[in-house]
């Protein structure tokens, strides 16, 4: 999911790429036809409703979704593996409705059609704003003075030999992390956006840092993973 979201955001900024350099319009013949052809008024934004699923999904994994049990992902909220049933499509306007209306859904929005429990769509709602309040695109997000508790890996910089399983903490409570993996610098706008797991190989450097509504960017923090030492290569899990 954080990958998905890094190649949308990069097809976001082609776009405003696209309409900063788009030439007007040679027969404009009054300033109302000149608004209509020229550049949009708002720019282009990501709702990033695969943030949600992701989220959701590690949360009935991890078994702190209510009324769920690991491996309910697919059953509770698709169809099949692709399209989503009512459940699924109902995380998704929660978050578009937090998104455009930029306040809470909880209590707002009503899980018509659905099969949630009330403890289900309530923890559904509280996801979709922390979603929004925290991904700076969505315009609610506001930088603060104090820094976030710096990023925590566990396990931490060491030696592997096999692909392994990272996850980030942080003394901040709701916290949110980005993270890079080709040494460049993360921030609140750039990186993969965390949801929960990373998957690294031997021989590769997470940069990541900790960022929340409210507050500045943390300290970039580095955790070194080199490869065991006669250790081969990996095999990606299936």
């Amino acid at each position: 999911m954080g990958a998905m979201l890094v190649y949308v955001e990069d097809v976001r900024r082609k776009i405003a790429e696209m309409e900063e350099n788009q030439p007007p319009a040679a027969d404009q013949k009054s300033p109302e036809e000149k608004a209509k052809v020229g550049k949009s008024s708002k720019p282009v934004r990501v709702l990033p409703a695969n943030l949600a699923m992701g989220w959701i999904y590690n949360q009935i994994e991890s078994g702190k979704f209510p009324d769920a049990k690991p491996g309910d992902f697919y059953p509770l909220l698709f169809r099949d593996t692709i399209n989503p049933n009512p459940n699924g499509a109902y995380l998704v306007d929660l978050l578009w409705y937090a998104a455009f209306y930029r306040e809470s859904p909880e209590g707002k929005v009503l899980p018509v059609q659905t099969t949630l429990t009330s403890a289900q769509a309530t923890a559904m709602q509280r996801l979709a704003w922390d979603i929004v309040e925290n991904y700076p695109d969505c315009g609610v997000y506001k930088e603060g003075q104090t820094p976030a508790g710096a990023p925590e890996f566990s396990p931490a910089s060491g030696q592997l030999k096999e692909i392994t399983r990272v996850t980030l903490s942080s003394s901040t409570p709701g916290a949110w992390f980005r993270y890079t993996l080709d040494g460049t610098e993360p921030s609140h706008k750039n990186g993969y956006v965390y949801c929960g797991v990373i998957s690294v190989r031997p021989g590769m450097t997470v940069r990541a840092v900790t960022y929340k509504n409210g507050l500045a960017d943390s300290p970039v923090v580095d955790a070194v993973y080199p490869r065991v030492r006669g250790a081969g290569a990996t095999p990606a899990p299936r």
